[in-house]
């Protein structure tokens, strides 16, 4: 579908990122990625981590004998990462399946026996609820508040709003599958910051204004085994998606807050007079361990102080002798 304007928003897909000009709008995920409850994720990563060590244990051994612990840590790290890949699903497999659906051809013969069994199960959904697709992979933006975030669907659902349009996302993660409830938050958030764009844009350049739709959405979560259907209430979502990205806002902007590192008034002219009156080498280590600790070590201060220890040593040289620096600096102090 090509918009009924010229529009300035941009999609990056290299980095994912989004454009309105010159202005990043920071995409939805990484909003609700900002806030979320990561217990869950943080959970299926260290049960995957413990069950390679319990269930690899011979190859995680070899690895330790042949190539010693660092690479056999690193085995048992990845092993959510290895998981997810190997079970991966493209989503733009999923989305070529929603598009062929639409034109009446059949789930294409060449994806893999995972990828197909989910991509079944889409369509066994959009049968069964009479999913009416108004738009698939659809790209959304809000330039009043600043995001925007690409949805997977935008189609009429008739048991769950029988006049208006609704937001329909699919997810195929595992974790999300079998323990759905540390997600729901974050699905929420994500179908409500979509339901509330101002306009959809498309890879021709050109935008429409974003269709009215329903406060309710829908999240599909399908694996190989089957498919869970939840619906959500956007109505409360919206809010709390409207306090993520103030939060997202201030975290990124939260540099500013720091002013420093900042140091005791004098601390130069006081380490100057210090190291001058010193009559032993351990004090003028301990006023240089000062100094690094304030990270006001410099040259000029390295040869001051390099004077000084010749001084308290006796080199003739240096006995008795202060830079003209360190004079004028612990003149300062008094």
């Amino acid at each position: 579908m090509d918009g009924d304007r010229k529009s300035t928003l941009v999609f990056r897909s290299s980095n994912h990122t989004y454009y309105d000009g010159k202005r990043h709008l920071p995409a939805v995920s990484a909003v609700i990625g900002q806030d979320e409850d990561k217990s869950g994720l943080l959970n299926w990563y260290a049960e995957r981590a413990a069950e390679c060590a319990i269930k690899e244990t011979a190859h995680v051994d070899k690895l330790r004998r042949l190539e010693g612990d660092e690479p056999a840590k690193e085995y048992v790290q990845k092993a959510a990462y290895r998981e997810m890949t190997s079970k991966g699903v493209a989503g733009s497999d999923l989305h070529s399946v929603v598009d062929l659906h639409l034109s009446g051809q059949q789930v294409p013969l060449y994806l893999d026996g995972d990828t197909r069994a989910m991509a079944e199960h889409i369509v066994t959904f959009l049968d069964d609820f009479k999913v009416e697709i108004l738009q698939s992979e659809i790209r959304l933006a809000n330039r009043t508040i600043g995001y925007a975030g690409t949805s997977d669907t935008l189609g009429k659902v008739p048991q769950s709003d029988a006049t208006l349009p609704i937001i329909v996302d699919w997810k195929t993660s595992a974790s999300m599958y079998d323990k759905p409830w540390y997600s729901h938050g974050k699905n929420g958030q994500q179908l409500g910051a979509y339901s509330r764009a101002e306009v959809m844009f498309f890879d021709d350049g050109s935008e429409s204004d974003m269709v009215k739709v329903g406060d309710i959405g829908l999240i599909v979560m399908v694996r190989p085994r089957g498919f869970r259907v939840f619906d959500y209430d956007l109505s409360r979502a919206w809010p709390q998606f409207e306090r993520s990205l103030a939060r997202y806002h201030w975290w990124k902007g939260a540099g500013s807050l720091a002013r420093g590192p900042i140091r005791p008034v004098g601390l130069l002219e006081s380490l100057s007079a210090a190291a001058a009156e010193a009559t032993k080498i351990s004090q003028l280590n301990k006023l240089y361990q000062r100094a690094l600790q304030y990270e006001v070590w410099s040259a000029e201060m390295a040869a001051e102080f390099a004077e000084h220890k010749g001084r308290i040593k006796g080199d003739p040289a240096a006995n008795g002798q202060v830079t003209e620096l360190a004079t004028k600096r612990a003149r300062a102090a008094r």
